[in-house]
């Protein structure tokens, strides 16, 4: 099994802004739920996010449409960061997450890009 990391803007020290108890509570919050659709990821995860200064359900359509449909062509299972609440036309393999423990994900995880 192999994970995928991509993230189109990075910042440095971005994620340092969070307060530890912030981090303590979101990773409790999300832990199980995570920790079951990484598990059940035959085949790797893909995390996908567009950084913090650029929102995902902002994107034109068009753009969306293209994403879901290579998502969805893929055996990865995808987690999205998806900044409301429902992803319109979402694949089965795709999680989404208005907020995703970045640090915690990627820090459990073989990164390749």
């Amino acid at each position: 099994m192999y994970y995928c990391f991509i993230n189109a803007v990075t910042r440095k020290n971005s994620l340092q802004a969070l307060k530890r108890s912030r981090r303590f509570v979101v990773r409790v919050v999300y832990f199980q739920d995570l920790q079951n659709f990484l598990d059940e990821a035959k085949d790797g995860v893909i995390y996908f996010s567009l950084g913090s200064s650029v929102r995902s359900d902002h994107m034109p359509e068009e753009k969306r449409r293209v994403f879901i449909e290579a998502f969805s062509e893929l055996p990865q299972k995808i987690l999205w960061k998806w900044e409301s609440a429902h992803l319109p036309e979402q694949p089965a393999n795709v999680k989404i997450g208005t907020w995703l423990p970045q640090q915690d994900i990627l820090g459990n995880m073989a990164v390749c890009s």
